[in-house]
């Protein structure tokens, strides 16, 4: 079983409407990032950020307060990486995911570099419609 996630575009109250029994990327305008969890984004926003890793990783407080085991959990992603992602320019994207898919999280992954690049270029672009619709963005996980 794979730990699904997301990245969601929409308010603390919008998330709460959604029904439980539904996916919020259903829903809400969305990103599917599947196989990017925490630990992965943590390290996405040490490298966009100038942030050392251990900071980065308490950058997403969690949001929802009754998880389950299998979650889903729902967690805020930081307005800086959002920032840092939406003006990243193309030569900031190719150097980021180069760093990134050097991280250890990544290589255990096996993710290749160009797929890496693919993946942050999608970030980017959501980052870029978070920022146009004034509206935050919070990771949504699960089992």
């Amino acid at each position: 079983m794979g730990v699904l996630t997301d990245l969601i575009l929409g308010t603390k109250e919008e998330l709460a409407a959604v029904d439980p029994e539904d996916v919020p990327i259903n829903v809400l305008p969305g990103l599917d990032i599947k196989g990017t969890g925490l630990i992965e984004l943590s390290t996405l926003y040490a490298i966009a950020t100038g942030t050392a890793f251990d900071p980065a990783l308490d950058s997403f407080p969690p949001v929802s307060g009754e998880e389950s085991e299998d979650g889903p959990w729902v967690f805020r992603f930081p307005d800086e990486l959002v920032e840092a992602l939406s003006s990243a320019t193309p030569a900031d994207i190719k150097r980021i995911a180069m760093e990134w898919s050097q991280t250890e999280e990544l290589q255990q992954s096996g993710w290749p570099e160009a797929e890496v690049a693919q993946r942050l270029s999608e970030m980017s672009a959501f980052a870029l419609k978070a920022r146009a619709a004034a509206k935050p963005v919070h990771v949504w996980t699960s089992l």
